[in-house]
């Protein structure tokens, strides 16, 4: 593994080692000691997949109860990764970074607890691969509208596909009016 960017601190973009020859390929996608000389959790509980047609924006979603950090990859196709600082006591707090991942990539995109995240597909079927250190809990999540003023440069898309659910997510400026916001604080985090 070789860490490539540290764009805010909390995020990472890290590279697993592929190995070509003339058969295909090898790459440890998730190796625990690897992932801790970076200082990124290997304590994950949930693998998840996603899939997208072209033009799906999801996101921006996070979980509070209990705190979720969150490694991604493209596994098929490709999008845009999306990550936005919510800690409250962040000097971050509102900043956002994306990053163009292929299925062509043996690169994952780390963000601790505390960012919200989100996609967007382009081209045709895209799989996105999640691993995460907390189960899911409905009832501990949030989310900010992807069509907050404050994202608009991290889209590509004019009118992407968006869920309902999605659609009916507030701005950051609304969700910091919300005691929930208070949840997501740098020191929380463990």
């Amino acid at each position: 593994m070789r860490l490539l960017d540290e764009p805010i601190p909390g995020l990472k973009v890290f590279e697993a080692v592929r190995k070509d020859d003339q058969r295909g390929f090898f790459v440890e996608l998730f190796k625990a000691s690897l992932f801790s000389n970076l200082n990124i959790p290997n304590n994950f509980v949930q693998l998840n997949e996603s899939q997208s047609i072209g033009s799906v924006r999801r996101g921006m979603h996070f979980q509070w109860d209990p705190p979720m950090a969150k490694v991604a990859r493209i596994s098929r196709g490709s999008a845009r990764l999306v990550a936005l600082d919510l800690r409250i006591d962040s000097p971050n707090y509102g900043n956002s970074h994306f990053i163009d991942l292929t299925e062509d990539d043996s690169i994952w995109y780390y963000s601790e607890f505390g960012f919200a995240r989100g996609f967007e597909t382009s081209g045709g079927l895209t799989n996105l691969e999640y691993l995460v250190t907390r189960e899911y809990n409905s009832q501990g999540e949030g989310g900010i509208s992807t069509f907050d003023t404050s994202l608009s440069h991290c889209w590509k898309t004019v009118s992407p596909i968006v869920s309902q659910r999605d659609l009916n997510l507030p701005t950051i400026q609304q969700w910091a009016t919300l005691p929930q916001s208070k949840h997501l604080k740098m020191e929380f985090y463990t």
